[in-house]
């Protein structure tokens, strides 16, 4: 496999970065939805919010309140209030409360997520009924799909008019990717500048050498700091202000990587038929999940649990045991 997966990569360099970006576009073909892809899923976040926030006048985005904190970060920095809505243990809001909520006028974006499986908001924006209330209300939604690339089949065509969709390239979805894109129902203006000089020789020395630690079975040392999982969003290419375009190699591992995804969904559900877990409304494509039974926690690296934005020392649920299940294994 791992040869297939090198010559896979070989065959793709020979490739214009024009066409892989139109064969990457090809996969994000869904009814009623433009693609465009970007440098990372943050910036992609970022910038969406940013557009909603210059066509909304209510001030106040509501988002989960158990997620990265790179989300309330992000909508923080484009200009909303952001506020956090209260999720149950498996991750997911009360409808009737979010409406309660919103109907006070101020609410001017809801962001759903997909977190360890849970659902996003996408069966609540399968429903019609929600949807004309949404409508309504003037408010507009980002459903996040950052830790489960594949639930984009899954966005209703109905209600494109008031969802815009972030997906992310990276080791959630499959090896030795870094990137993102945008689904909306307009065409988004094309990425920004090109990738250059000092950037693009330490994104690529980042990416291969990520690649080669799966490719090869090697694993260095990662350093880990603090007790719970915190971004300062800071340095490249971690800041929102990263706008670049998506480097070739970028687009190379994401088109290869949809290309698997597949054979990797398949893998994912496979553990799930063995172990007890936590059963989130998408577990059988979620990169991570909530280990319910010790014998799942063996042999797979654990995921610390999200910090609170502002309080990188605490997390809203500090006691979950969170293990990978990408459908790969971080060591080869």
């Amino acid at each position: 496999m791992n040869f297939a997966r090198i010559l896979g990569y070989a065959v793709l360099h020979l490739w214009p970065t024009a066409l892989l970006g139109q064969r990457l576009a090809r996969y994000f073909s869904v009814p009623g939805y433009y693609f465009s892809v970007r440098f990372s899923g943050r910036s992609a976040l970022f910038e969406l919010a940013c557009a909603r926030r210059t066509e909304c006048d209510a001030p106040v985005a509501l988002y989960p309140d158990y997620i990265c904190n790179i989300v309330p970060r992000a909508l923080t920095e484009a200009g909303w209030i952001a506020e956090a809505y209260a999720t149950d243990e498996r991750l997911e809001p009360d409808w009737e409360a979010l409406c309660s909520r919103m109907k006070r006028g101020d609410v001017g974006l809801l962001v759903g997520a997909s977190v360890f499986g849970s659902s996003a908001l996408l069966d609540d924006l399968a429903d019609p009924e929600k949807c004309a209330v949404l409508r309504d209300l003037r408010v507009q939604v980002i459903v996040d799909l950052a830790q489960d690339v594949g639930l984009v089949r899954r966005l209703p065509e109905k209600a494109r008019d008031i969802i815009r969709c972030v997906v992310s390239f990276n080791d959630k979805s499959f090896p030795g990717a870094m990137g993102g894109g945008i689904l909306s129902d307009v065409p988004m203006p094309p990425a920004g500048k090109a990738l250059a000089g000092e950037k693009q020789r330490f994104l690529y020395k980042r990416m291969i050498r990520s690649s080669l630690s799966q490719l090869l079975r090697w694993n260095p040392k990662r350093e880990r700091e603090g007790a719970f999982e915190y971004s300062s969003c800071n340095a490249f290419p971690f800041r929102f202000s990263d706008d670049y375009r998506p480097a070739k190699l970028q687009l190379i591992c994401a088109v290869h990587g949809m290309a698997s995804l597949g054979r990797y969904q398949a893998a994912k559900r496979s553990l799930l038929d063995r172990h007890a877990h936590l059963e989130t409304r998408f577990a059988s494509s979620a990169a991570y999940l909530i280990a319910r039974d010790v014998e799942m926690r063996k042999g797979r690296l654990q995921k610390r649990s999200y910090a609170i934005e502002q309080h990188p020392d605490a997390s809203l649920r500090p006691d979950y045991l969170i293990v990978h299940n990408k459908g790969f294994s971080d060591h080869g």
